[in-house]
């Protein structure tokens, strides 16, 4: 999906989805160009592989030249993986792909627009959608995405309100005198793959998103709120595109195609990056 009109704090222009077809778990790469989309593709089949343990016995990809090229079939031919293509021009023939895609837009220009954060962090946005899918249950399914896919029941302990305000320790070493705040007030964006470990993101000095498990959550209280509840309304609706009726009336209808030259998330933007 791209590009983005801003592009993200990592650098990060496209996005490629990846929705497994019995669990509806989704995978996601954030790329700096299409060439970079055969990596992206490698990268979610070794993820799905090693989450699942169980090998990839096939992909459905649209006719693009970005997943037509020779490295991306010598991978997928040496490990024995069917690589098959919607017809061009026919983007209902992967339609599953394109509710998902469609959906997690929608998902990310929310989630921005609610925070009144940047729209560079569009990519801390997305992954933090696709997490928190992945928690969730399918229509129809009386397990979460993460449970069908991985066989056990994952720990939602940890989920936050995207944009909720946290104060993170700074180390003795930072700090200008012993007088000066222990801490600093930041952003929460994302999650790791530690349970314990958040994305948090600051514009001091300037810009950035780092890592960080020793961090105090600021009105925690407030998830329960309205804020909160139009999170939870998304969470809550089938990224797969079942309830695309309700996900227009939440989010307001959306007629663009997903593939388009611009993808347009009309309200802030970030990217997945790691901090250094």
């Amino acid at each position: 999906v791209g590009p983005m009109k801003r592009t993200s704090l990592g650098g990060a222009k496209y996005f490629i989805l990846a929705t497994e077809e019995y669990s509806n778990y989704k995978f996601v790469e954030t790329l700096g160009n299409k060439a970079a989309a055969g990596d992206a593709v490698k990268k979610i089949v070794h993820k799905a592989e090693l989450e699942s343990g169980r090998l990839v016995k096939g992909i459905l990809t649209d006719n693009g030249t970005e997943f037509t090229n020779a490295d991306l079939s010598n991978f997928l031919s040496k490990r024995g993986i069917i690589h098959s293509y919607s017809a061009s021009y026919t983007p209902q023939q992967n339609g599953r792909a394109e509710r998902a895609n469609r959906t997690i837009l929608d998902a990310i220009r929310t989630l921005l627009n609610d925070s009144n954060l940047p729209e560079e962090l569009w990519g801390e946005a997305l992954h933090t959608s696709v997490y928190t899918t992945n928690r969730l249950m399918s229509k129809g399914q009386d397990k979460t995405r993460y449970e069908m896919l991985k066989g056990r029941k994952p720990n939602i302990g940890n989920l936050r309100i995207f944009g909720q305000r946290a104060i993170v320790r700074e180390s003795d070493n930072a700090r200008e005198s012993k007088l000066s705040p222990r801490g600093d007030e930041v952003i929460f964006v994302g999650y790791t793959n530690r349970y314990n470990t958040y994305r948090f993101y600051t514009d001091k000095p300037v810009q950035q998103v780092f890592e960080s498990c020793d961090a105090r959550f600021i009105n925690i209280e407030k998830s329960h709120d309205i804020t909160a509840g139009k999170i939870t309304q998304i969470a809550f609706k089938d990224y797969a595109g079942e309830y695309d009726d309700e996900l227009t009336e939440i989010y307001g209808s959306q007629t663009e195609d997903t593939q388009s030259e611009e993808a347009d998330l009309s309200g802030s933007s970030s990217d997945y990056r790691t901090p250094h």
